[in-house]
């Protein structure tokens, strides 16, 4: 066994041994009833078992023994395990169902293929007839091209777009920011790491398929395990940042509030939607959170509250929407057409373009200049 080999063989080890106790720690903590943990324990988990089999192969084990036929490829694992972590993030109180057998049933397949192609090196006598022809080419395309981790990767890539899709839908007054932008850059490393290995392995593929033909064999070439050594370090770097982490939850648990306080509330929004209607207080362009809460002679707390459990809004965006159903009113007036789309903007009480430019966006999904043209 030569220097280089050993140096692989230490640098997965360290990596499978990091995750494995990683996810019992998770695991134990996802007792508690998070789901999140839960997931992030089986990602690291299915991970480091990756790892592992890539350790015994360089041990010359696992190869055509009865370790072959033990271990299976989960490689098209990680996709679905990332989402449903990010899925549990996002929503608290998420149990797996049957609705969403489609994030696991590349899971499934895999499992099913992977028994299946593996099986056929028990009728295998080195000739093609040996086999039936769905199980010769399936054993060519599984076992000596790289047809599996090229699947992995599109999967990966997939699922951590759905979920960077699934964080950028929640609202901003359910959030944790610094949870959110943990989560979203440990989503993009795992997408953009596999973006790179995707680029590695098609472009090998098709290039030295094509030279080579028929004696190109996957487990020679020379990214096989550079790629697990990224892996071995994403590895490190998700688990330890999630030991540290003491509050992993993206989305705040909001606290029950009692009926008494629901009425409350309820009787300030009331009083707020009619300040806004009768008297067009969004209109100032200085108007903040504790000037209106002096109009509705309450305490800040109390208006934010309101905003946040029965308006389902922030401060800005609720007065921004009524800014913006204005400005739609105005536009509609040909006696308009003469002014400016930011003049009627501060008319209505932006106080700057950017501002007066996002709001359109969010609230319209459209740009102001589109929105004059319309």
């Amino acid at each position: 066994m030569d220097s280089l080999t050993i140096i692989l063989i230490i640098i997965l080890s360290i990596g499978l041994t990091q995750g494995f106790i990683f996810s019992i720690i998770l695991w134990n903590k996802s007792q508690n009833g998070s789901a999140a943990n839960k997931y992030q324990a089986l990602l690291l988990s299915v991970l480091s078992y990756g790892l592992l089999n890539r350790v015994l192969l360089l041990f010359g084990i696992g190869y055509f023994d009865i370790w072959y036929h033990l271990t299976l490829d989960l490689e098209w694992s990680y996709g679905p395990l990332l989402f449903l972590y990010v899925k549990a993030q996002a929503q608290p109180t998420f149990k797996l169902t049957r609705k969403h057998f489609w994030v696991i049933s590349p899971i499934i397949i895999q499992i099913i293929c992977s028994i299946y192609v593996r099986s056929q090196n028990f009728f295998w006598d080195g000739t093609k007839d040996s086999l039936s022809w769905l199980g010769y080419y399936g054993y060519v395309y599984w076992r000596n091209y790289s047809s599996v981790p090229i699947i992995a990767s599109l999967l990966i890539i997939y699922y951590s777009w759905q979920s960077l899709k699934l964080l950028r839908d929640l609202k901003p007054i359910e959030v944790n920011t610094e949870n959110l932008l943990w989560v979203r850059r440990m989503v993009k490393s795992f997408g953009a790491y596999y973006i790179l290995v995707l680029a590695i392995l098609v472009s090998d593929l098709i290039i030295f398929l094509l030279n080579v033909g028929p004696d190109y064999f996957y487990f020679t070439r020379f990214y096989y395990y550079p790629f697990f050594i990224g892996m071995a370090f994403l590895v490190y770097w998700f688990g330890i940042s999630s030991i540290l982490q003491e509050d992993r939850n993206v989305v705040k648990l909001r606290k029950e509030i009692t009926i008494p306080e629901q009425e409350q509330l309820n009787q300030i929004k009331s009083r707020l939607q009619d300040l806004m209607n009768n008297e067009q207080i969004y209109q100032d362009q200085e108007l903040t959170l504790t000037k209106l809460a002096e109009k509705l002679d309450i305490k800040p707390y109390l208006l934010t509250k309101t905003l946040n459990e029965v308006c389902q809004r922030s401060f800005t965006d609720y007065v921004n929407e009524y800014r913006v159903k204005e400005l739609e009113q105005l536009l509609k007036d040909p006696a308009n057409d003469k002014f400016t789309l930011l003049s009627i903007g501060y008319d209505v009480g932006f106080n700057s373009k950017s501002s007066f430019n996002r709001a359109v966006k969010k609230h319209l999904g459209t740009s102001p200049s589109q929105l004059k043209r319309r």
